[in-house]
């Protein structure tokens, strides 16, 4: 994602359910003085601000907030509203985190990044070990996103597929079970205590343009594209966006114009690393 003003001005949809789950489960989150919270891929921060920033103590010790893309962190490092709130790039798969992350986290959180990581099990596992003894972890993010059709297709296309779509394809995209994956998952990086929840939702953009804008901040393959491609490529991708399984247009009765509509499936998990046993 390289757009934030097209991405925090159009992502309502992904706020809708942010801040849905984050209600239903503000209960079970158990909450410690001088807390120590990580979010990764809080993009450009609207989402965490609305989401879940209400719902911190007062008494935190430090909320570091981070995304692989660089542009996203200067966009969020402007929204901070307190001085104890840190941004930083940070990709959540790399396979050599930093030791200063190891058990420090009291919480981790995330909203609509996991789909986009292609290695999953490393994502978790780093989780697992950022997490202290007792932390807890909750995500939010989709089985499939309505994308994923549209860039296997470009993937295969005789002109764009160099510019290696599949590494934007959700993980498990060609998955008969998704969910069985993601918590084969969980059990195996140690998370033996969780719940993971699947819950259909479905959008209507408020306009055709507003439609447009999210899909293409979401793709970063378009700054890749040459040049004198760009244009072409935007068109043709924009055609199977609107076009794909999960997405659709409907005629409003009123005004006769069409609205567009997204549908997914998303996941929610929360989940606790186990205290460390006596010796």
């Amino acid at each position: 994602m390289i757009q934030p003003e097209a991405w925090s001005k159009n992502s309502d949809m992904c706020l809708k359910s942010s801040k849905f789950y984050m209600n239903k489960y503000k209960n079970l989150f158990n909450w410690k003085s001088d807390e120590s919270i990580l979010e990764f891929g809080m993009g450009d921060g609207r989402n965490s601000m609305e989401s879940l920033w209400p719902y911190l103590p007062t008494n935190f010790k430090e909320y570091i907030g981070t995304d692989v893309s660089k542009i996203m962190v200067e966009h969020a490092s402007k929204q901070a509203t307190n001085d104890r709130m840190k941004f930083m790039p940070l990709d959540i798969a790399c396979p050599n985190m930093s030791k200063d992350f190891i058990s420090r986290f009291d919480h981790i959180f995330s909203f609509f990044v996991m789909h986009w990581v292609q290695n999953s099990r490393q994502a978790f596992s780093n989780m697992y070990n950022m997490l202290k003894p007792g932390g807890e972890l909750f995500l939010i993010f989709v089985e499939r996103t309505s994308a994923d059709e549209v860039y296997d297709s470009l993937s295969k296309h005789p002109k764009w597929r160099k510019y290696d779509h599949e590494r934007l394809i959700s993980p498990f995209h060609f998955s008969t079970n998704a969910q069985k994956e993601y918590e084969k998952i969980l059990c195996e990086t140690g998370f033996s205590d969780y719940s993971l929840e699947l819950k259909k939702w479905s959008y209507a953009f408020p306009s055709e343009k507003s439609f447009e804008e999210l899909f293409f901040s979401t793709n970063p393959i378009i700054a890749e594209v040459a040049e004198q491609d760009r244009e072409e490529y935007k068109r043709f991708y924009m055609e199977k966006m609107k076009n794909g399984s999960l997405n659709w247009a409907s005629k409003c009765d009123e005004t006769g114009k069409k609205i567009f509509h997204t549908s997914f499936k998303a996941f929610v998990v929360f989940a606790k690393k186990p205290l460390k046993n006596a010796d």
